[in-house]
């Protein structure tokens, strides 16, 4: 009777999470042929093909190449930007408000609560409008 691979039933598994990345980020810099890394691990030419096809370990991510992280880069820039400019008025609006939060605290803590309570009802100058 076979039994369906499992987490738990692996202990004489030749190959690891951590492997496989090794693998493929070897084979990805192209300093070494599949011939090569089934001498180094042990492993049969077909079983490191697929390794580093991604056909078996498929939940382990493929490394990027070069032109996939700078593409990946300039979209998180885009991003980054994008988000900057719709975000820049409401940071704008809450610095403006933050900063006369601060003022009238200080206000209070120099002139006491009474003094601001009855500057408050003064009414504005027409002018500075």
């Amino acid at each position: 009777m076979t039994t369906k691979f499992s987490y738990r039933n692996n202990k004489a598994a030749k190959v690891t999470a951590p492997l496989v990345i090794e693998m493929r980020e070897r084979w990805s810099r192209g300093n070494v042929t599949q011939a090569q890394l089934c001498r180094d691990y042990g492993l049969s030419v077909v079983q490191v093909g697929r390794i580093v096809r991604g056909e078996s370990w498929q939940n382990i991510g493929m490394p990027m190449g070069e032109t996939e992280m700078r593409a990946s880069a300039e979209r998180m820039l885009a991003l980054q930007a994008e988000l900057q400019n719709k975000l820049a008025p409401a940071f704008e609006s809450l610095q403006t408000r933050l900063a006369d939060d601060v003022a009238r605290e200080k206000a209070k803590a120099f002139l006491g609560d009474d003094m601001v309570a009855e500057l408050k009802s003064v009414p504005k100058n027409p002018l500075d409008e």
